[in-house]
């Protein structure tokens, strides 16, 4: 039986016996990550120019010198009407001399030339903007988390943290916690959604059963039920276990590979998910940086490694003896 690849709130709720809201105050907690499907455009928070107004003095620049260059040639056709006769100057109109008229035809190349080149960076930037597409799974921000949990909805998020990217605690004060992660900005979803709520978060099986199955000891099944239930969960303080992931690779592919499996006409075929995989590091998708020849290249934090398609086989084995992926 081949398992799901991710289960919403109410599934994991009724797997591990709790309420919803309970299984949001656990994610919350235990920086248990939780995510969204986004179809729509995502950007690096720093990365200003590709962003919604990134070009904003750009195209002010560029409206300026297309309004320069409007008037520069309705002053040069006013004076080519003088020279023909066909208008008279007013009181308050001189005609033009041959060095005034130079100097406006050469105001109006200068504006010319840097118009062009403002609209061939615009028109680059409009390109590099459509190549950050992304369809599928962002990994919710904590105060995200936390509005679902309180008012039962969020007005849909405008950021994200990067699935597969590493997230950690820089501060916790309470039941509040600060994050460093790699924060996405999310744009022009295709297709709109006005409110997130909890029906719309899912977590990644890999990740549920990472928490339920600890590498050091595994708890008894009354023990782990006393961890994950009743009020506990709500004032619990922050647990000291470690749990150990087989690789490290696996923690950091395993939301791409899940993706290609969700693309995949075929799930449990290698070749049907290592084609879908291949495309998804076109668009670098995740830590994937890019295919090289019978390889993929992905970022493992500092250094770049790769992954055959004899790995994604191995992968997608354990997944179906086991139901790790």
């Amino acid at each position: 039986m081949i398992e799901p690849i991710t289960l919403t709130v109410a599934e994991l709720a009724a797997r591990w016996g709790q309420t919803p809201r309970q299984v949001l105050q656990f994610a919350l907690h235990k920086c248990f990550p939780m995510y969204f499907y986004f179809d729509g455009l995502v950007f690096d928070a720093g990365d200003e120019w590709h962003r919604a107004n990134g070009a904003w003095l750009e195209n002010q620049e560029r409206e300026r010198l297309e309004k320069s260059i409007a008037a520069g040639e309705a002053q040069l056709k006013r004076h080519l009407q003088y020279i023909q006769g066909l208008v008279k100057p007013t009181e308050w109109e001189q005609p033009m001399d041959t060095d005034a008229v130079k100097a406006v035809r050469m105001q109006i190349d200068e504006d010319g030339a840097q118009l062009r080149h403002i609209r061939e960076r615009l028109k680059v930037r409009d390109t590099e903007r459509l190549a950050c597409s992304r369809n599928g799974l962002v990994r919710a921000m904590p105060g995200t988390l936390q509005s679902v949990l309180e008012r039962g909805s969020e007005p849909f998020p405008r950021w994200g943290y990067r699935p597969g990217a590493p997230v950690k605690i820089i501060e916790r004060n309470g039941n509040q916690q600060h994050l460093d992660g790699h924060i996405w900005a999310l744009e022009d979803a295709r297709y709109p959604k006005e409110l997130l709520t909890a029906d719309d978060l899912q977590a990644l099986m890999t990740d549920i059963k990472d928490i339920e199955t600890p590498a050091t000891k595994a708890p008894a099944p009354n023990a782990q039920s006393k961890t994950l239930a009743g009020s506990s969960m709500d004032n619990a303080e922050p647990s000291t276990s470690r749990h150990t992931l087989k690789s490290r690779s696996k923690a950091i592919l395993h939301a791409e590979i899940a993706e290609a499996c969700k693309l995949a006409i075929n799930p449990s075929d290698t070749t049907s998910v290592w084609t879908e995989l291949v495309k998804l590091s076109e668009k670098k998708f995740g830590c994937l940086i890019g295919p090289d020849e019978k390889e993929i290249k992905y970022q493992d934090g500092e250094v770049v490694r790769s992954f055959r398609k004899r790995n994604l086989s191995e992968r997608l084995a354990r997944a179906a003896t086991r139901g790790d992926a």
